[in-house]
């Protein structure tokens, strides 16, 4: 045995009339890919598993969409004279700009009479469509009354969609099949036929929360307009707070106290005494009215499914929305960083103790020092958009796009950063995009909704620690 110049140790066997030869290593069976060997049992972006199951996922969805698509058709070519089609919630937002147009818009917050206006209008006296939204809203309806209900459905609905497509491409990633899984996704697909608004909330906070940083007074604004479903906003504080972006937080103040301006220019004073007057009878119908509980993604909405009485469903509900509150400020409390200034700060401090040349020197390299802002980040904006849903008891299935947004964060800051995902997150992920179709099933009620936002939410949170920090 002796030792070769690289410093190994080799075998040298020597015979006669021969040069020397190095002893073969015996072959050994093929050595397992870097991924597998760090992540044993991982899904590899690359790898044939995890392709496979991308398009049974995606081929579900599209399935999904088609029948339901036929459905929203036939809707369509049922009709009678003086009986428009439903398209979900869509008519109730057709009925307000309607009521707008021709009557009192007090008259909105009137149920018996909003109720009788809706029937002339062509609805089912069996349904009802009470108005429980702020006066700013009326602002947004009220274009709704301009065209033929079909094309107000058309652009009301597939222009919302467009748009959140567009704000996800430009803020949160461009990676085609995020992209198309977004358009096919059943709470899409859930939104289109519910004809409600869920794309235009997600848009919104989605774009404020991303351009934080790069466009603060814009994004304080688009933040700010989301205040038409106040129930949306309750962690957008919280998280501005715990990042420091309070040029973010005084923009949105500022848009929501000139809307307020806005809507009592227009309409008066009293409409705000007569909104929060209505608002008690609403809570009590919402919250004594069985039917729609399976298409509540909410922890309470569940556990009345499951039986539990109603003051015990709103004290968990509560602790729940305080713990994700908390959650949430920490998710932006660690991706914020020290300003350029306050850096300066700290260190012309330490420098005013040294010798005025070296001092002078250290100045100069301060002054080039680049500076860092606060950057919210791909996980945390995830957190708040799952944590939004979460905390409030008044959500329902069509409000959901926010979180198909947030898996579409998660998703894309995966791929750029370790490729691999956890079997638990791939089964976290698939439950969370389906999740929604047994929502949409008829006498089918099972509180599941909930515990999927709630893994979801978790692997959220928890994927910077096994990253080893945040990505901006």
């Amino acid at each position: 045995m002796i030792r070769s110049r690289d410093g190994s140790d080799r075998a040298i066997v020597a015979t006669a009339g021969a040069f020397p030869t190095v002893n073969a290593i015996p072959p050994t069976a093929p050595t397992a890919t870097i991924h597998d060997r760090v992540h044993p049992g991982g899904w590899g972006v690359d790898q044939r598993k995890t392709i496979y199951l991308c398009a049974l996922a995606l081929g579900a969805c599209v399935f999904f969409a088609t029948i339901y698509g036929q459905i929203i058709w036939a809707s369509y070519r049922e009709q009678t004279p003086g009986h428009l089609p439903l398209y979900g919630d869509f008519f109730a937002l057709w009925s307000y700009a309607k009521v707008i147009a021709t009557h009192p818009v007090a008259e909105l917050y009137d149920f018996a009479v909003l109720h009788a206006r809706q029937i002339d209008l062509g609805m089912d006296p069996a349904q009802i469509f009470p108005f429980p939204y702020p006066p700013i809203f009326i602002f947004l309806v009220s274009p709704l009354s301009l065209f033929q209900y079909e094309v107000d459905y058309l652009i009301w609905t597939f222009g919302t969609l467009a748009l959140l497509v567009w704000v996800v491409w430009k803020t949160c990633s461009r990676l085609p099949l995020c992209l198309f899984g977004l358009i096919v996704a059943p709470v899409t697909t859930a939104t289109i036929f519910a004809g409600q608004g869920g794309f235009l909330a997600a848009s919104l906070m989605t774009a404020g929360i991303r351009i934080t940083s790069s466009r603060p007074i814009v994004a304080g604004i688009l933040l700010g307009l989301l205040s038409y479903k106040p129930q949306l906003g309750l962690l957008i504080p919280v998280a501005l707070a715990a990042a420091g972006l309070w040029t973010v937080f005084a923009a949105a103040c500022i848009t929501v106290i000139g809307m307020a301006a806005a809507a009592t220019l227009a309409f008066g004073s009293d409409i705000w005494a007569t909104w929060l007057a209505m608002l008690p009878a609403y809570a009590d119908l919402f919250d004594n009215v069985t039917t729609p509980l399976k298409s509540r993604p909410t922890i309470m909405a569940n556990l009345q499914l499951l039986g539990v009485p109603l003051i015990w469903a709103r004290a968990v509900q509560a602790t729940v929305s305080a713990a994700v509150a908390i959650v949430v400020w920490r998710c932006f409390r660690r991706n914020t960083a020290p300003t350029g200034l306050d850096v300066a700060k700290r260190r012309l401090r330490v420098l005013s103790s040294l010798p005025s040349r070296t001092m002078t020197r250290k100045v100069i390299a301060v002054g080039n020092t680049k500076t860092r802002t606060a950057d919210t980040g791909r996980l945390a904006a995830a957190a708040l958009l799952v944590g939004t849903v979460l905390t409030t008891p008044h959500a329902f299935v069509y409000d959901l796009p926010m979180v198909t947004v947030a898996m579409v964060l998660f998703i894309d800051d995966r791929v750029k950063t370790s490729a691999i995902f956890s079997s638990m997150e791939v089964l976290i992920l698939v439950l969370a995009m389906l999740f929604p179709v047994v929502m949409m099933l008829k006498d089918i009620a099972v509180p599941i909704s909930a515990v999927s936002l709630l893994l979801l939410f978790g692997v959220i949170v928890r994927a910077p620690s096994r990253a080893g920090g945040e990505t901006a």
